[in-house]
């Protein structure tokens, strides 16, 4: 099971660019094993549920390519995680369109240092929006992508949802517009576009 939590900081200025390395209802709970999501947000302790949107985890659905994901795929199980996001079901993310800070869940926790502001750190990424389109991606065999921690060099929802992350972490965030790219939107990334994005932490200094 998977919990989302909500981020309670005050979102900052929205980045201008569509890559983030140059910029980045309340329902009845109820446990759905691996295929489903449980969402709470922090500053209610309450949770919220989103079915489905974990695909089984023997699923062998080809990988997407870049900026071409189709809607109707899923993320292939990585071998050392079972855990597997289904694209196809990333509308449900909708509802949390009006957040202001960004929502994160765990999928695998790291070790080691927490990651905190002036950390230096390294990650791999997926981002798609909640129809399933991929947008962006380093995931897939090259360089990690290297920012600063709190220094405005990435989207302001990333600033927020990766604060804690360990090496060898994952984490599935969601960005609502109103730390993301906001009412104007970028490239590929239409306005007030809420972002899903996998993360792991591969480095941190």
């Amino acid at each position: 099971m998977l919990w989302l939590w909500n981020v309670s900081r005050t979102p900052q200025q929205s980045a201008e660019t569509a890559d983030p390395k140059t910029s980045s209802r309340r329902a009845t709970a109820r446990q759905n094993g691996s295929s489903g999501l449980e969402v709470r947000p922090a500053d209610s302790g309450s949770a919220i549920q989103s079915d489905n949107l974990l695909a089984p985890s023997n699923d062998q659905t080809t990988a997407p390519n870049r900026h071409q994901v189709e809607p109707t795929e899923a993320e292939p199980a990585d071998k050392n995680n079972q855990t597997t996001l289904d694209p196809r079901q990333f509308g449900a993310y909708e509802q949390y369109k009006d957040q202001p800070s960004a929502l994160y869940a765990d999928i695998k926790t790291g070790s080691g240092a927490a990651a905190k502001p002036g950390d230096e750190i390294s990650v791999a990424y997926r981002g798609w929006l909640t129809d399933g389109t991929l947008f962006d991606e380093n995931d897939g065999g090259e360089q990690p992508f290297s920012f600063t921690l709190g220094a405005g060099q990435v989207i302001p929802g990333w600033e927020q949802a990766i604060a804690g992350m360990q090496v060898g972490g994952e984490r599935l965030l969601i960005i609502p517009p109103s730390v993301g790219y906001g009412p104007s939107g970028s490239g590929p990334i239409p306005p007030n576009a809420v972002l899903v994005f996998r993360v792991k932490v591969v480095g941190l200094d």
